[in-house]
């Protein structure tokens, strides 16, 4: 859901750890849409995008479709988008996204991804079961920009659809990457360096 309502996904390793852990590009773009029913996040869908441009695009069974219904924005932007495809088990999501996820991602990309990074880790259960390869934080595409002084474009129609707002994320990220790139360059980046004598 991308700029009216966000959410968030993770794992383990950050930083200098994440990007050793796989190979450079291994960067994945996501978005997730769901219902928050005032107590927890219960997973609608998950769309991820691969830096190469595979896709991942499943509809969960966490949620009551019922209850999602009564909330007029998931009833008008959401749940027609996910009408027909069969549901998933956070199980059979888990399976999906271990092959999905090959190589290995070295980072995670959303807008405004709090709320996505949850909703991807909540597929695993605990934080002791999360995936040591998952990175455990989501890089927020938006915030780059704004440190970089770029504008982004509009989400295209279709938006709040979880493949079409995963795609933009990817979108987004293309038109930073060549300063994404040389920021991940420099040796700060890579690693916290010596300490301080």
């Amino acid at each position: 859901m991308a700029l009216l309502r966000r959410r968030g996904g993770g794992g383990y390793p950050t930083g200098a750890s994440a990007r050793s852990a796989a190979p450079d590009g291994a960067r994945y773009f996501y978005d997730t849409e769901f219902h928050w029913d005032g107590v927890s996040i219960r997973l609608i869908s998950i769309a991820v995008v691969s830096d190469t441009g595979r896709e991942f695009y499943e509809h969960s069974d966490q949620y009551d479709r019922k209850r999602a219904a009564a909330d007029p924005f998931l009833a008008e932007y959401v749940l027609p988008g996910v009408t027909g495809m069969p549901r998933r088990s956070d199980a059979e999501l888990r399976e999906r996204l271990q092959e999905f996820f090959e190589p290995r991602p070295s980072s995670l990309w959303a807008d405004f991804g709090a709320w996505d990074q949850i909703a991807l880790m909540q597929i695993w259960g605990d934080m002791d079961r999360q995936p040591r390869w998952l990175p455990m934080a989501t890089r927020n595409v938006r915030e780059y920009a704004a440190v970089f002084g770029r504008s982004l474009p509009d989400y295209p129609a279709g938006h709040h659809d979880a493949l079409i707002d995963a795609r933009h994320v990817r979108t987004m990220f293309r038109l930073l990457e060549d300063r994404i790139d040389a920021l991940e360059r420099t040796p700060d980046a890579r690693s916290p360096g010596p300490a301080p004598s």
